[in-house]
């Protein structure tokens, strides 16, 4: 008869016979063969209130459990998939209550197929039952709840994992009973893969167990830790180095090293826990340095992935003063593919307290963020003096013609601490001002020297330094001796020191400045009388807030000079005095939009170019003019000029963009602030004077 046939006039029987003939058939039928006979009591067991449906769902349970080792994962998951999960639950609970130990057992693997993580807490009592094979089952499936768990840590998914981390700890706290080593292996697995095993009722609290030296567990982890040799022993010792119960059996066997070292750097972020940090200091090599097995070895380096050669640096940086195995590690990773993996050693480098001799070789790698991160360091190790040797400024020196700019800039910076020969680099500002703080005598008879001294280049370099220090109040009567000297300029080098002098001129408050600031404006180079101006300008704002009539008469005459330099300049300086602009008759324009405006109609190229850059800067205040909007939207739409150079043409159409979007952007605002009530409107953080300026 065939079976089909056979379950079909089983439907004609009674309940009660349908369940005894298929409880028989189940009993005489392998475990793999069982499919047609699990589902006709899946059919039976969907009536869970009626006695017979609960029967028939107690001997499914019984039958699921019972082969559950020898029937795929999924054909147990499918035979349960469509019942109701509290009449499971309730059955499984029937069966762990009985006193046959088979029940308990088969119960037990069913809730580690599933998993039944609600059901884990009924799995540690059954570790020390007499029965061989009912603590075997709780001790596999609690395996399998602990290994659901981990995997769903790991790939981040959310679950409710309280009830099995509950379970785990409360079968490691019965260990001294039960004694399987199964559940020693589960924690074991958890801490090599750096999972923490949380109870439901306080996550972040530690178990009482893990507290107690002379815990049965406790005493057998210590034993496992000291004798195995597996790679996984080795990542749980890195996990329990922090833990004060496993940290002298976790460094004994880290010091041993072997293979399987990979997850100790991949996980170098528990490095930086304050427990586990005192732990590394402790660990010392013969030479003083890190122990030769927590380094890897040349042959094995290339074989690391990424994400573990990178966290070698960090880990590196943590364990004693380098000695020689730290120094041969860094200088491995010279070479690493990864520039990730290059610019954390570096970083590890610069906080070890002793240089590496790796860190100047990192300064010439050819990736630029690695390359400036060991400039920097050595360029700070020069200035504060944290060397002895003369190795830094040697390599320094080298990195001067480095092909990278910003380096190459740096290390010219940090060989020349002397603000007068490289005003632009920060670390030698630095070093002057640290010198005005402690002897600002010398510093500001060294700034008064250049400035009234014959050399062009370091007077232009302490008026600029001046200016950024705030001395010019203080070195009014030099920058007036240095720009007197300077006044019949016949290169342009002492041209250029003059105007950097005028300039500095500007931000001093005393008369004098001002008669020969008012002299230069005639000055026969352009860049002296445009700085002459804006020094000029910047004074009569500050200083005279009304009218200063020698200085309008100044600007008005200016606004028509034949450089653009000075032109752009005196327009500006007209724009900031006059008021802001209201719908006029074009007539009755003010000087400084008028020249503002002979500036954007000059046929010659330049004078167009500073009539853009002006636009620009006082967006605020012409853009509700319309002959200066149309203005510069036609410069963005013309060609360039037949007698200008290519780049030139190129430069005036960009520039004419960058004004044309300020102005449409002003405008747009313009357009919102009249939109809203004027109680609502943003007050101002500048004066438009300010904004012009």
């Amino acid at each position: 008869m065939h079976a089909p046939r056979a379950l079909h006039r089983l439907r004609l029987l009674p309940a009660s016979l349908r369940l005894a003939a298929l409880d028989a058939a189940l009993s005489a039928t392998h475990p793999a063969r069982q499919a047609d006979l699990l589902a006709a009591l899946r059919r039976e067991a969907r009536k869970p209130r009626s006695r017979t449906g609960s029967r028939a769902l107690d001997r499914l349970c019984l039958a699921l459990g019972d082969g559950a080792d020898q029937r795929p994962l999924s054909d147990t998951r499918t035979a349960l998939a469509d019942l109701d999960e509290q009449a499971i639950h309730a059955s499984l609970d029937r069966h762990l209550a009985s006193d046959l130990p088979d029940r308990q057992a088969a119960a037990a693997r069913l809730i580690g197929c599933i998993p039944f993580a609600s059901l884990a807490d009924r799995l540690p009592p059954l570790l020390s039952s007499s029965d061989p094979a009912s603590s075997e089952a709780a001790e596999r499936a609690l395996g399998r709840l602990a290994d659901w768990l981990i995997a769903a840590r790991l790939d981040g998914r959310a679950i409710t994992a309280g009830p099995v981390g509950a379970a785990i700890h409360d079968a490691i706290d019965r260990f001294g009973d039960h004694r399987r080593l199964g559940v020693l292996s589960i924690i074991f697995s958890a801490a090599a893969r750096g999972v923490r095993l949380s109870a439901a009722s306080d996550p972040g609290a530690a178990p009482q167990w893990l507290s107690s030296a002379d815990h049965a567990a406790i005493i057998a982890l210590r034993r496992h830790l000291r004798a195995d040799e597996q790679p996984e022993s080795l990542a749980a010792a890195w996990y329990w180095l922090a833990t004060p119960t496993l940290a002298g059996a976790a460094a004994n066997r880290l010091c041993r090293g072997g293979a399987g070292i990979a997850p100790i750097f991949q996980r170098s972020h528990l490095a930086l826990a304050p427990a586990r940090r005192a732990q590394l200091s402790r660990l010392v090599g013969p030479d003083g340095g890190a122990p030769a097995s927590l380094l890897p070895s040349a042959s094995n380096l290339a074989t690391l992935p990424a994400s573990a050669r990178r966290g070698i640096p960090r880990v590196l940086a943590l364990l004693p003063a380098s000695g020689r195995l730290t120094d041969a590690a860094l200088a491995s990773l010279l070479t690493d593919p990864d520039p990730a993996v290059r610019h954390t050693a570096v970083r590890a480098a610069t906080s070890i307290p002793s240089r590496p001799p790796a860190l100047a070789d990192f300064a010439f790698d050819a990736h630029p963020r690695v390359a400036r991160t060991a400039a920097v360091a050595l360029s700070c190790r020069v200035d504060r003096g944290l060397v002895r040797d003369s190795t830094p400024a040697h390599a320094l020196a080298a990195l001067a013609r480095s092909p990278h700019r910003a380096i190459a800039r740096l290390a010219r910076d940090a060989t020349t601490p002397d603000a007068l020969e490289a005003p632009s680099s920060a670390l030698a500002r630095l070093a002057l001002r640290r010198e005005l703080l402690t002897s600002p005598a010398r510093a500001l008879g060294r700034l008064a020297g250049a400035l009234r001294g014959p050399e062009h280049p370091r007077a232009a370099a302490a008026a600029s330094l001046a200016r950024a220090l705030g001395l010019c109040d203080h070195l009014a009567d030099d920058l007036g001796e240095g720009a007197r000297s300077r006044l019949s300029a016949a290169c342009p080098t002492e041209a250029r020191a003059l105007s950097a002098l005028v300039a500095a001129l500007g931000y001093s408050r005393c008369d004098a400045s001002r008669r020969l600031l008012m002299g230069c404006a005639a000055h026969a180079d352009p860049r002296v009388r445009a700085n002459a101006i804006d020094a000029l300008a910047r004074r009569a704002r500050l200083l005279h807030p009304g009218t200063d009539a020698p200085v309008a008469a100044i600007m008005a005459s200016h606004a028509s000079d034949p450089a653009h330099r000075p032109r752009a300049s005196a327009a500006r300086a007209l724009l900031a005095t006059a008021p802001m602009p209201f719908p006029r008759p074009s007539a009755t324009r003010d000087p400084g939009e008028r020249a503002l405006l002979g500036l954007l109609h000059d046929a010659r190229p330049m004078h167009r170019l500073a009539g853009l850059w002006l636009a620009e800067r006082v967006a605020p205040r012409v853009a509700s003019l319309p002959e200066i909007v149309d203005a510069v939207a036609s410069l963005a739409k013309a060609p360039a000029p037949a007698d200008a150079e290519p780049r030139l043409g190129a430069t005036l159409r960009d520039r004419a963009r960058r004004a044309g979007e300020r102005l449409i952007a002003e405008i747009r605002q313009g357009w919102s602030a009249r939109a809203m009530p004027e109680s609502d409107l943003p007050q101002p953080l500048v004066t438009h004077q300010e904004a012009v300026a």
